[in-house]
């Protein structure tokens, strides 16, 4: 009776690391998202600074 149930202990366990496993991924996809969002409003921010550096002569 014992062996009859250790398989489903191991099914729950594999499970609970497929849902970790998951959300690590999407933690990831999100994370990267951030970074990107935080870099395109750091170039809009900026971009009257960034396009005086190609503008010859104007002060």
């Amino acid at each position: 009776m014992l062996t009859g149930s250790a398989p489903n202990v191991l099914t729950q366990f594999e499970r609970g690391n497929s849902i970790m496993r998951t959300a690590r991924f999407v933690l990831k996809i999100v994370g990267a998202s951030l970074a990107l969002a935080s870099a395109v409003c750091l170039i809009i921010g900026f971009w009257d600074r960034i396009m005086d550096a190609f503008r010859p002569g104007e002060d």
